[in-house]
Order: C-alpha cells, then sequence, then structure tokens
C-alpha cells in the first residue's frame, strides 16, 4: 500500500507519491511512471487528496488520472481506516451491532427488552460511520437515518399512545 502524503506535503513528495502509486499499484515502469509524475508541477497534499476525477483528467490524461483518481480515494480511505477516529467509529459499530444482535437474542428467548435504544445506537453508529469516512458512504448513512428514524418512532408510540 502507497502512504499518501501529507496535506501539508509539497509537490516533490506528492510526486514521489503518484510515482510509487503508477509502478506499485498500476505495475507501470519506472520511465512512464516518472514521466506521468512531472506532469504535477505545483500543488501541495492537499490539492492531490481534494482533487476530482475530471482535474486529474484533465492534468494526466483520462486513463492515468482515472487510475490516479482511485488509488488516492483507497489510499485516503485506508489512512483513515488506520487513524484513532478510523478505528473508534469502527469499535463502535461493531460493538452497537452486537449490543443490537444480543437484544434480538433476548427477545427471541421470551424475556422482552426494549429494542428501542439498541436500535437508536446502533442506526446513530452507522450514520456516524458513513459520514465521517473520507469518501461518504451514503448507503450506510441512509440506514442509519432510517434506523435512527424507526427507534424515535417507537419510543414515541409506546411512551405516547
Amino acid at each position: 500500500m502507497t502512504r499518501i502524503p501529507d496535506r501539508s506535503a509539497g509537490p516533490e513528495q506528492v510526486r514521489n507519491y503518484i510515482r510509487q502509486t503508477l509502478t506499485s499499484k498500476h505495475k507501470t515502469d519506472d520511465n512512464f511512471a516518472e514521466e506521468a509524475a512531472r506532469s504535477w508541477r505545483l500543488g501541495r497534499g492537499s490539492e492531490l487528496c481534494d482533487a476530482t476525477l475530471e482535474y486529474l483528467q484533465e492534468i494526466f490524461g483520462v486513463d492515468i488520472g482515472l487510475c490516479l483518481f482511485h488509488s488516492i480515494c483507497e489510499d485516503r480511505d485506508d489512512a483513515w481506516e488506520q487513524s484513532l477516529i478510523g478505528i473508534i467509529c469502527n469499535w463502535m459499530l461493531y460493538g452497537s451491532a452486537a449490543f443490537l444482535l444480543w437484544s434480538l437474542i433476548v427477545l427471541f428467548l421470551g424475556r422482552r427488552p426494549n429494542l428501542s435504544f439498541p436500535t437508536l445506537l446502533f442506526g446513530a453508529t452507522l450514520a456516524n460511520y458513513g459520514y465521517r469516512r473520507p469518501t461518504y458512504n451514503y448507503p450506510m448513512l441512509a440506514m442509519g437515518i432510517c434506523n435512527i428514524c424507526i427507534s424515535l418512532l417507537s419510543i414515541l408510540w409506546v411512551h405516547v399512545l
């Protein structure tokens, strides 16, 4: 895995990242990767991280721009997953899913727990994970919001009606 440059990285570090990405992930030869990396003339790591597909295709061409865009997104997501906030979000998601599963098992054993809180917690962690991820995970965000709405409606249903 190629490590994405820091947001404050200079143009030379960005060119090194582009060169390494093209040679390691896309199996190009060194001369081709060096020539493509020279197209990045000015810009820090923040410009690379925030670059759109269209921008990269304008600089590097359609094929190289597409490959670099996908590699940047993968590396950015991998860096987030390994960061402290990414680890916390992952474990919160696993923990809330386990809590919801445990609550369902207890429900089927006949003990009748209230599923509103586990559903609310699971929905909140789904929405949090989907929103905080660098490449937004819209289906997970939508599922989290739906779980939150369902649990809030069930709380209102039980306590108001």
